[in-house]
Order: structure tokens, then sequence, then C-alpha cells
């Protein structure tokens, strides 16, 4: 991963005062990038990138691109850059080298081309404007805040929040969301006024006028009926496809490595990965919580046996897992209340250790699949549309009626989630898979990825998970000043 950043102000600015404002930016947000770092000035502005190093390590051209009177950087993976360059008769050494050349050729529509996950920003010198495109399913972050006086974006929030004069407050819904479902749907964040750009949107700004549009939205599949007939022929595309995907993106010039639970998802991409490929991702990472094993790991047993490969352990105890949060917490840009981050963190850490730089997980296949045990509902409950949202409630409604003080109640006393506006299963599919997998699952793996409580909670809860995501944000909140 690396991190993109820019700022662009509407009137006449110092030189220096843009220089101090960036260089903030970039230190906020370096340990996404620790390989290199570049910055284009222009009038009033600059746009910037750190960058860690995956495909083209040596080249020194893969950070700001400049074409003509464009200047794009770029967070992410762009898998299919070599048939993109042989379309395009260019010889590159980095996937961030073909998106200019693309942009030149097919304007706005080269995102739709674009394979893998990305963030891209890009400045017009010419119009004096800025274009952000996150990719289709969000798996790269990108944020941006606006006013009368200028526009910022980045890969994290802290890296705005660090250069406004004025601090935003807190935004009082997001936190009701994160503590009821665990993550927060649509544009806004935690602060008010700085803002994700959605999977699959493009945001541009001139003149200090925003436009926002979508170029692709998950959308109901009616052109495909399922049936036993054509079950064998739909089984065949989807195995060719997930081979072309894996290998796509098992493409480094660095080593890396799997995290590897021993569930379906992750054993399937991991067995596909030893059997097919001859890829520089080597080494299967899990996780273990101690004193007790989980159910999957006699799946990871079978699979050293089978492909005669030693998996590495990362054990975890409560006492670990404790000190864990109160280190992580510094690098969550919204608390998460998963205690799956403990995991992935200690993981990512294991990782640095073996000298990896990468790594493949198997997330996103239960919001395609139908695996989570509230998406039941839509097939054995006689009213499910009234059951799918108290199922999808990390603490229960009644609940957050006794944890939350009149004040706050007063604030949120609108707010509602999308899972009670949704009818049917395909609605929730597209839900979960467009809203809570790049804001749950995508943001715990980007913020963790690369980056251990001293504290005893008093008494025993009675939903541990609950307790978990109060402390969580607690944690959250007294890091605030580390923002700045």
């Amino acid at each position: 991963m690396c991190s993109i950043y820019g700022i662009m102000y509407y009137k006449n600015h110092p030189k220096n005062y843009i220089e101090e404002k960036v260089k903030k930016m970039s230190s906020k947000t370096i340990h996404r990038g620790p390989d290199g770092r570049e910055v284009k000035y222009f009038e009033n502005g600059a746009i910037g990138m750190n960058r860690l190093s995956i495909i083209g390590p040596d080249d020194k051209k893969a950070m700001v691109q400049e074409y003509e009177d464009i200047y794009s950087v770029f967070n992410g993976e762009i898998t299919n850059f070599k048939e993109l360059s042989e379309d395009l008769s260019i010889n590159v050494n980095c996937d961030s080298e073909v998106i200019l050349p693309l942009y030149n050729k097919c304007g706005d529509d080269f995102v739709k081309q674009l394979g893998g996950m990305f963030a891209i920003a890009m400045y017009n010198s010419g119009k004096k404007s800025i274009s952000l495109w996150r990719d289709a399913l969000g798996v790269k972050p990108l944020y941006y805040y606006s006013d009368k006086d200028c526009f910022i974006f980045a890969s994290e929030i802290k890296a705005i929040y660090a250069v406004l004069d004025k601090k935003p407050e807190i935004n009082n819904t997001c936190i009701d969301n994160i503590l009821r479902y665990a993550f927060n749907p649509g544009s806004q964040t935690i602060f008010c006024g700085i803002k994700k750009v959605m999977p699959g949107q493009k945001i541009t700004v001139a003149n200090g006028e925003i436009q926002e549009e979508f170029y692709w939205k998950l959308k109901k599949n009616n052109k495909y009926k399922f049936s036993q007939e054509n079950c064998n022929t739909h089984s065949n595309e989807l195995s060719d496809l997930l081979q072309k995907v894996i290998k796509e993106n098992s493409y480094s010039d660095v080593p890396g490595g799997i995290f590897f639970s021993g569930g379906l998802d992750s054993s399937l991409i991991t067995a596909m990965m030893f059997r097919d490929f001859n890829s520089n991702y080597k080494v299967p990472i899990s996780i273990r919580f101690l004193p007790n094993s989980v159910e999957d790991e006699k799946y990871i047993d079978m699979f050293e046996i089978a492909f005669n490969q030693k998996v590495e352990w990362v054990d975890i105890t409560p006492e670990l897992a404790r000190q864990t949060l109160e280190e992580l917490v510094k690098y969550l840009d919204e608390p998460l209340e998963n205690p799956t981050h403990v995991g992935t963190y200690l993981m990512s850490k294991r990782a640095k250790e073996l000298g990896l730089k990468t790594v493949i997980t198997g997330d996103g296949s239960d919001e395609l699949f139908i695996g989570y045990k509230r998406q039941e509902c839509w097939f054995k409950n006689k009213k499910p549309k009234e059951i799918y949202p108290s199922l999808s409630c990390i603490i229960p409604k009644e609940q957050c009626n006794k944890l939350y003080n009149k004040k706050f109640k007063k604030l949120i006393k609108n707010n509602k989630c999308p899972q009670e506006h949704v009818d049917n299963i395909d609605d929730a599919l597209i839900l979960e898979r467009g809203e809570r997998l790049p804001e749950y699952h995508n943001m715990r793996l980007d913020r963790i990825l690369k980056k251990y409580i001293d504290k005893q909670s008093k008494g025993k809860a009675k939903y541990g998970r609950q307790l978990w995501a109060i402390i969580t944000l607690e944690l959250w909140l007294e890091n605030l000043e580390n923002y700045n």
C-alpha cells in the first residue's frame, strides 16, 4: 500500500505555507509508504505520495506521473497493467505508468479498463482541477475535505485532519453506526466535513465546485438464472475466473505472504496459489487464540500435509490482545469494533519480521456467496425483512438505549442504518458488498496491514464483543490528540 495526498487553495498562498501543510500530510501517512516520497507543487497547491514498492521496486518513475499538463498519483495495484501497456504500445516497469497514457487515450472511461484495486488522483494544471477515483469495490481508501478556501484529499483521514486550521467536530451519527452495526455507511466519516470517496465513484473539484458521479455500481444480476442444468457451467466459469484473478493478484517483484485462516475462502486461494502458480507469495500465515484452539485449525494441518508446506503461526493470548489494541489504535482513522483487527495486526507484524512486503487474503467471499449466519433469515424466516436489521446489530437497540445518555440519544434521534431499508436478499447482498465490505473488512486490512490494553477491564461483560467495541472507541478518542 502507498499513501497519496494533495491540497488545492482557491486563493494565493505562500509556497512555504503549502510546503509545510504537505510535509505534515506526508508525515502522517509515512507508515503506508516508507520506500520513497515525491511531491509536485503547482500554483496554490500540490499533490504527492509515499510509496511502498511492490511492482518495479527500483523504478524511480513510479511515483508522481506527468503527461502534458496533467499529474497523477496512485495507491493500489493495477493487475492488468502489462496487457494495457501492450495495447498502448508503451514500455513500462510499473503499473502506475499506464494510468495517464490510458487516460489520454480514453478520457474518463480509462478507469473502466483498470483491473485490481486503486485510489487515483489527477491534477489538471490547465483546468486547475483535481479529480479522484476509487476502485469499484472500495478496496483502497480515499478521503476528501472541501470548504470555500480549499480542497484536500488523502489516503487516510488523519492526514486531512492534521492540516485543517479549524478542527472538525465528531460526527455522533457515525459513532452510533459503528457501535450498532460495526461500520459506517455512506460518504460521511467520524469527522464532520471529511468525506470518503465511495466505491466506484469519481469526485471532481474546479473553481470551488464539486461534481460527484459513479462510473460503476453494483446491480442485481438478471442475466443468469441458476438451475441444476447450468450449475456445472457456472461452476467452471467461476473456477476459471478465480484462477485468473489469483494469478493477476499474485504478481509481485518482492516477497509476499498469504493470510490463511483454514476457512473455505482463504484455503481455496492458498491451495490454488501453491498448486497452480509460481509466484513470490510463498509464506502462509495464520493465527490461533490461546488457550483455546479454533475449529479451522485442523484444516490448516491438512494443508501442511497435502502441500508439504509449513504455516507460520501467530499465537495470541488474552494479555497480548489487550496489549495490542492500545498500540494499533493509533493507526485507525475511525474506531473499528471488530477484535479481528488485532489478529490482522499481529499477522502483519510477523509478515514484516519475515521480510514480506505484501500479502493476499480471502476476505469478501461471504458477501458474495451468502456465508454469514444473519443471511439465513431470507430463506428460513417468514418475515425476514423485520429480522435482518436486528441480526446485523453488534449492540442491539435495547442495549444502546441503556448505554447512551439522553444528550447522545437526542443527537442521533433520526439516525437509521441502511439495513432497516432492505427488502430482499438481493438488496442485502448489494448493501453488504457495496457498503459493509469496504468500510468493515477492507478498512481493517488497509489500516492494519502496515503497522500492541495494559488496562484490565473492571468487572465482567455479558457481551464480550460489545465491551470490545466500547473500549476501542474509548481508546480511539483518547488518541485523537495525536491526529494534530
